[in-house]
């Protein structure tokens, strides 16, 4: 059984919930072990502002040991949806983040999609090359951004979904964003491809 990091029951000081969700599984070839990253909150010190990325391995999917986590005590309260990605010998670990409070003497953080990078997968991790790892701002329009792979050309394309209003229809999901890999950092551009075109392209078979 995977231990809870968060020791709460209740919604936090500043009316946000518990947290451990949004498990992504990862086959290291490194390591030769499944890794599972989730978002959770640490289980000491303030209930506020302690989210973290939780990790814990397995050889089989079957049985699970829990490790320490990987990102934590770096000003962020709700960290949702991991993904991590094996890059040219590094792992580039993102996820989404929520803006609700601020918190003083920390960074002031903004909703957006976030990347942290290390050498090894268990840890060592720091913000990649920008505002505190954010590499795509938010603002109120998006939310859970995902890169996914291409295999024909092994080029990286994010998508996600739109951040509507209570009472609206949530499951619009965005235009795809074209990413590219620098030496230090990701980039995602601000103009978008039409998704029906772009997934026409990606599926249908070469002639």
């Amino acid at each position: 059984m995977i231990a809870r990091y968060s020791p709460q029951t209740d919604f936090n000081e500043i009316d946000n919930p518990p947290a451990w969700r949004d498990p992504f599984i990862f086959y290291d070839d490194v390591t030769e072990k499944f890794h599972m990253f989730f978002t959770a909150r640490v289980n000491n010190g303030n209930t506020s502002f302690n989210g973290c990325i939780g990790r814990a391995t397995s050889d089989d999917l079957l049985r699970w040991q829990t490790e320490e986590p990987v990102i934590v005590n770096e000003g962020f309260d709700e960290m949702e949806v991991p993904q991590m990605l094996y890059i040219k010998n590094r792992y580039y670990l993102l996820f989404s983040y929520r803006k609700s409070h601020e918190l003083k003497n920390k960074p002031k953080l903004s909703s957006g999609l976030y990347c942290f990078v290390s050498n090894e997968i268990g840890g060592g991790y720091r913000p990649i090359k920008g505002w505190y790892g954010q590499i795509m701002k938010y603002g109120n329009k998006y939310y859970g951004m995902r890169l996914i792979k291409q295999k024909s050309n092994k080029h990286h394309f994010a998508i996600g979904w739109h951040h509507l209003k209570r009472g609206e229809f949530v499951g619009k999901m965005t235009d795809v964003y074209t990413v590219r890999l620098e030496p230090h950092a990701f980039s995602i551009t601000d103009f978008s491809i039409n998704i029906v075109d772009t997934f026409k392209k990606i599926t249908q078979p070469k002639k």
